[in-house]
């Protein structure tokens, strides 16, 4: 299964190589496609950081304590397991 840093990653790349395509003139030369790889993995790790940091830690569902409910626990449990999910997704584990 491909994750979200996969698809994101690959939108950048042919977003990348499409720019080159935007000017009036044409440029001429060689695109130097290893400094356009340079350019996407930087974006790329740019918005894989600004979603982790806006996702909640798993500390903030592991309190599991002896005062909750059957009902409170499960709902603990599986935001743990839907975080987890989500990471994985994302390819930020």
């Amino acid at each position: 299964m491909k994750t979200l840093r996969d698809e994101i990653g690959r939108e950048l790349g042919e977003l990348a190589g499409s720019a080159s395509l935007c000017w009036n003139l044409k440029p001429e030369g060689v695109f130097d496609s290893t400094l356009a790889i340079t350019f996407v993995d930087s974006a790329l790790e740019a918005i894989l950081t600004a979603i982790s940091e806006r996702l909640p830690k798993e500390s903030d569902f592991n309190e599991l304590t002896d005062s909750m409910s059957l009902m409170e626990r499960a709902i603990a449990i599986g935001k743990n397991e839907c975080l987890t999910e989500v990471k994985k997704r994302l390819g930020v584990e």
